[in-house]
């Protein structure tokens, strides 16, 4: 059963018209959004919710429990794009979610963002 299937819509549901959302590799996903870092905590919320209240079932039928680790950075309205270095502080900031205890929200050092 593929579940980023049967659960993309969802995201649909949480991010807005003009996010760009798209499959990283495997399990993740990489959304991009241009507000501050209070709407990009306020979305990745939003997103776990939704991840963890989706009544997705098996192949015999029964329910599927899911969850997330979400890993976020920001970038400064002055800093350059480096969508490689982005892309590690945030994989960096989820790793570490992983790492202790998963199902969590983990936030890049503040050095990255505003």
């Amino acid at each position: 059963m593929r579940i980023t299937h049967c659960f993309g819509h969802h995201i649909g549901d949480v991010t807005r018209a003009e996010d760009v959302v798209g499959r990283w590799g495997g399990d993740e996903f990489v959304v991009l959004i241009g507000q501050d870092r209070t709407a990009a905590l306020g979305l990745a919320e939003r997103l776990l919710e939704e991840i963890r209240a989706a009544e997705i079932l098996n192949d015999q039928g029964e329910p599927l429990s899911l969850n997330a680790s979400i890993g976020l950075t920001c970038l400064r309205a002055n800093q350059p794009v480096d969508l490689d270095a982005l892309l590690h502080q945030a994989d960096l900031a989820m790793l570490d979610v992983k790492r202790t205890g998963r199902g969590r929200i983990g936030v890049a050092p503040k050095a990255s963002h505003p």
